[in-house]
């Protein structure tokens, strides 16, 4: 399997945005969610929020970027000619029994060779992992995220959140 850091992805300093900020490969957007002491501050504040307070604070200070593909030029929305694909599909596994985190990080590598980075959510409630999707199936990443549906619920009892699509700002915490 090939993991594809080296695709490009768009960055947006705040979520509400519609155009990005810039372009960076996903390898170093993947080490800054990793060494940030700014994403680490705002992300520990929100988890101490109510749902109302929450939902308000991470589109006030949440980056986002857009992990399936890039958007080089003009607006976030899928009718943009200018978006270019990438070989990696966001999974969003929420509402998890947050005792249980570690586990399902181990059963999902273990179970499913593809993913190749995982990572709790902004919420700290959930899951967010990034899979490698060949060339052969760019097209349909419809079927690549029923397939994972599906396997993730047979396999590990794991309901995948609803599919976005590929321009769906992924929060960075």
């Amino acid at each position: 399997i090939t993991y594809y850091t080296n695709e490009l992805v768009s960055f947006y300093k705040r979520t509400h945005e519609t155009n990005a900020t810039q372009s960076m490969k996903l390898g170093d957007l993947l080490k800054e969610l990793r060494t940030s002491e700014y994403l680490k501050k705002i992300t520990l504040h929100a988890r101490t929020l109510g749902e109302d307070e929450y939902a308000a604070y991470k589109k006030a200070y949440f980056p986002g970027a857009t992990i399936s593909c890039c958007i080089p030029e003009g607006p976030r929305k899928i009718s943009n000619p200018s978006i270019v694909k990438n070989h990696t599909i966001v999974l969003d596994l929420d509402h998890l029994d947050e005792s249980k985190l570690e586990e399902y990080k181990k059963s999902l590598m273990d179970h499913f060779p593809s993913i190749y980075y995982i990572q709790k959510s902004v919420s700290g409630k959930g899951l967010f992992c990034l899979a490698a999707v060949e060339d052969w199936l760019l097209n349909d990443l419809e079927g690549v995220f029923s397939w994972f549906k599906k396997a993730l619920n047979e396999k590990l009892g794991l309901v995948l959140d609803k599919l976005a699509d590929i321009v769906r700002l992924r929060y960075l915490a």
